[in-house]
């Protein structure tokens, strides 16, 4: 129960948070809903009313227990906030469906006359009891009746569809309701959470079973339900669940699900809406899956942030242009340096909850890692430096709005890796298994996992069909992983290997000399070509795949496709950088053999040098030859 109580510890830390806005930490007994109407009511009588833009439909609303997570033939209602068919006294009248009007006054007739009655939901209370609701919003032609005199199910045709039909996605009946009483909107007013949630924990002391709560360990009223809706408003499966009394969630174990788990309904209401609190605040989606990281004292320690590649270690990084690696590692440092050296955070304790469902119904915990955030950042830093590659970046001039790209050195956004390697359609429980592969990576220092490093140079060997900035932007992604995978490969085998960013001209590795020959033979043909033939794949990268795995034999052929090009350029500098990298392969370990990984890394280095890294020193010798 860890995280429980973590989570109850940040929703107690954080009340000034329970605001009246959307996303905000919620009070005890509330949860979030879509509404489609607006009721206004003034003096006990009706307004006006409106149908909610999607930008305007979130909405804060009490709820009890049974109206939390309520589902099946006979639902409980909310109460105060609810559908039309529970709501509306009059629903009988227009509809042959039958309300649950006389199931909701229960509860709110009981409010209205305890000793925590708020004046306005009496207001409203009378005015519901007074039965006009479907027909003062019929007559404020909101809803529409058929011939018959009865609330149109379903509208036919799409020509001057009412507003109703195009907000609601099932009949009229379930359109959901809010009320603003006397100009005051009831579901931002702070005195009724006050007086809801005492007459609540008043009801629920006198009716609902008071036993040890696990969490507190007091004696305090329990519940065996659980809220829904955690992820997103849509979400309806569940953390804890006992209704599975056919299978063996407690059977075998205990007679009954109260043996198994004792949970106090404040502790429940607590952790659920602080995890809510922190998905929407700070958590990241991957698919199926959500994954959220809070410290103990400090929520907003550390952030899955997509401008930030993954963790938000400094909101100023991700901006800056570096054009070596000791200048991205630099500034990497700084940024961590300046993490660890603020007040708490050198002991603070950093939760991570990966959650997924299961089932439609049931949520399942896939993830959970408790840490210190001083040894968090440290594996967060080593994985931002063996992950980082040459990075494009792309964005519009101020001035023309043209779209402009940048060169820079970075680490790729987990989401991106992953879509990257499976493509953009992939399968959101595979996106999100792949997910938690990568977040022991990142949080553990775990060393990635093998399959990793080879779809990615799979994908590396793919250009056909690409245009050249979309395969460029796959090598990087690629080269980020398969570099990552054989830093961690040295290390487990107590070595330690830089991998340079750059080209690395001390390296041997025939996989690594084969890519950067191969990288010159494709930038010789790309600068020699004609105008015309300009968007023509070049031999080097139409051989890619088939160099990889016969580079003896492959290489004989392109050398004598290479030589019509050599002829035309006016300088013999990359012939001559082509004989060098050749020269230094030993010829008795040269043979057709399938290269490594280290191919791709020799490749793009290279080649990437050749575009943008050597321009001055490659100008230089051109013009001395």
């Amino acid at each position: 129960m860890g995280w429980i109580q973590n989570l109850c510890s940040v929703y107690d830390q954080n009340l000034e948070e329970i605001k009246a806005e959307t996303k905000g930490l919620l009070p005890i007994g509330y949860i979030e809903q879509a509404a489609q109407l607006e009721v206004w009511i003034d003096q006990g009588c009706f307004e006006y009313a409106r149908v909610l833009p999607k930008s305007e439909s979130m909405t804060r609303i009490p709820c009890t227990i049974e109206s939390s997570s309520r589902s099946g033939k006979n639902p409980a209602p909310h109460p105060l906030f609810d559908k039309l068919k529970y709501i509306a006294k009059d629903f009988n009248q227009y509809s042959e469906e039958g309300g649950s009007y006389s199931q909701y006054r229960l509860f709110l007739e009981a409010w209205c006359k305890s000793s925590y009655a708020y004046p306005l939901v009496r207001e409203l209370f009378e005015y519901l009891e007074a039965g006009t609701l479907i027909q003062d919003l019929v007559e404020e032609k909101i809803l529409v009746l058929d011939e018959q005199g009865k609330l149109i199910e379903k509208w036919k045709g799409l020509e001057n569809k009412p507003a109703i039909f195009q907000m609601v996605t099932g009949t009229q009946a379930d359109a959901f309701v809010r009320f603003v009483v006397d100009g005051v909107q009831l579901w931002k007013d702070p005195n009724l959470v006050e007086s809801f949630t005492h007459f609540y924990q008043d009801q629920l002391r006198n009716k609902e079973r008071i036993d040890l709560d696990l969490i507190t360990g007091q004696q305090i009223p329990v519940t065996m339900r659980i809220p829904s809706k955690v992820r997103n408003s849509a979400d309806m499966s569940k953390l804890i669940s006992s209704n599975d009394s056919q299978g063996f969630t407690y059977r075998g174990r205990f007679v009954n699900p109260e043996e198994s788990m004792s949970m106090g309904y404040e502790s429940s209401q607590k952790a659920i809406n602080a995890l809510k609190w922190l998905i929407n605040k700070q958590g990241r989606t991957f698919g199926e899956a959500v994954f959220v990281s809070w410290g103990s004292n400090i929520t907003s320690l550390i952030e899955f942030n997509e401008s930030a590649d993954l963790f938000d270690l400094d909101e100023n990084l991700p901006e800056y242009q570096f054009d070596t690696y000791e200048e991205f590692s630099k500034a990497l440092n700084q940024a961590m340096k300046g993490y660890l050296s603020k007040p708490l955070i050198a002991n603070e304790e950093v939760m991570t909850l990966g959650l997924e469902a299961a089932t439609p119904g049931r949520l399942s915990i896939i993830y959970y890692q408790q840490t210190s955030s001083s040894q968090l950042f440290r594996n967060v830093l080593f994985w931002h430096k063996t992950i980082s590659w040459h990075k494009t970046l792309f964005y519009k001039h101020a001035e023309t709005g043209k779209t402009i790209s940048r060169q820079t050195i970075g680490s790729p956004d987990m989401n991106k890796i992953i879509k990257t390697l499976y493509g953009e359609s992939v399968n959101p429980k595979l996106l999100a298994s792949s997910a938690k592969r990568l977040v022991k990576c990142i949080q553990e220092g775990q060393p990635l996992p093998r399959d990793f490093m080879q779809k990615a140079v799979v994908k590396a060997l793919n250009p056909y069909g690409k245009s050249a900035d979309e395969y460029n932007q796959i090598l990087e992604v690629c080269c980020a992983v398969i570099r990552k995978y054989y830093i961690d490969e040295a290390r487990i085998n107590g070595k330690e290997e830089e991998m340079p960013v750059r080209t690395d001209l001390e390296c041997k590795d025939i996989s690594y000399l084969c890519g950067r020959a191969l990288a010159v033979m494709n930038f010789i043909e790309d600068k020699a070509k004609p105008e015309n033939e300009k968007k023509r794949e070049t031999n080097a990268m139409r051989y890619m795949g088939q160099f990889s795995r016969y580079p003896q034999s492959t290489l004989i052929s392109l050398q004598s496709k290479l030589q019509p090009y050599l002829l035309r350029l006016k300088t013999d500098y990359y012939e001559y950088l082509l004989s060098d990298i050749l020269s230094q392969i030993d010829p008795k370990q040269f043979e057709d053999a399938p290269l490594s990984g280290k191919f791709v890394l020799g490749f793009h280095a290279q080649l990437h040098d050749l575009k943008y890294g050597y321009k001055k020193d490659q100008a230089k010798a051109e013009k001395e030859d």
